[in-house]
């Protein structure tokens, strides 16, 4: 009696295992697979300073990297005004996400490191992309704009504010003080 219970139970098991594989190949055998869709193939460039890039599988990136500021203006559909240099800071990156944000990457003096962004995106949210908690938070008016400042004491490492239908925002690594911010912020709007 025990005999034909055990082999139907262990018959029964094989049965639910086959189903809930639905004929999936091994693991083991789709690692390859899973290895090859996360290389990433070489950046290519269209006369419009357009760059595509294959992203890793996951989220794909939104950003399109464009050869000039007018490039990107033009593929997002408003206009960010920013110094091709700042103190010593050169724009060396420009991005877009078309209709919605063009972002300015600079480097620092030495042109090898990033070290500042300016970003103007459609709205009136943080654009920071820096979600840091800061030992000052402050806000200040310039010209009749509210800008708040996070940093150290005497160096911020991001600015944010909005005017008009915009929101801009300034983030740097290594940090500047509240002058050279307000500066750029003069330059920006």
């Amino acid at each position: 009696m025990k005999k034909p219970f055990i082999t139907v139970f262990c018959a029964a098991g094989i049965l639910m295992g086959c189903a809930t594989t639905g004929g999936q190949t091994s693991v083991k055998e789709n690692k390859g697979v899973t290895e090859k869709q996360t290389e990433i193939t070489e950046e290519t460039s269209e006369e419009d300073g357009t760059m595509h890039e294959e992203a890793m599988v996951g989220m794909a990136n939104p950003f399109e990297t464009k050869g000039s500021l007018d490039a990107a203006n033009k593929a997002a559909g408003f206009t960010l005004v920013s110094p091709k240099t700042f103190s010593t800071y050169t724009a060396k990156v420009y991005r877009v996400i078309r209709g919605e944000m063009i972002e300015i990457i600079y480097t620092d003096s030495a042109n090898k490191d990033e070290d500042l962004r300016v970003r103007k995106g459609v709205g009136n949210l943080d654009i920071s992309g820096d979600y840091n908690k800061y030992e000052v938070n402050k806000s200040v008016n310039d010209s009749g704009i509210e800008v708040l400042l996070r940093g150290e004491a005497d160096s911020f490492h991001v600015a944010s504010w909005i005017s008009g239908d915009y929101a801009f925002a300034i983030d740097s690594k290594s940090g500047i003080s509240e002058n050279k911010v307000l500066a750029l912020i003069q330059e920006i709007n």
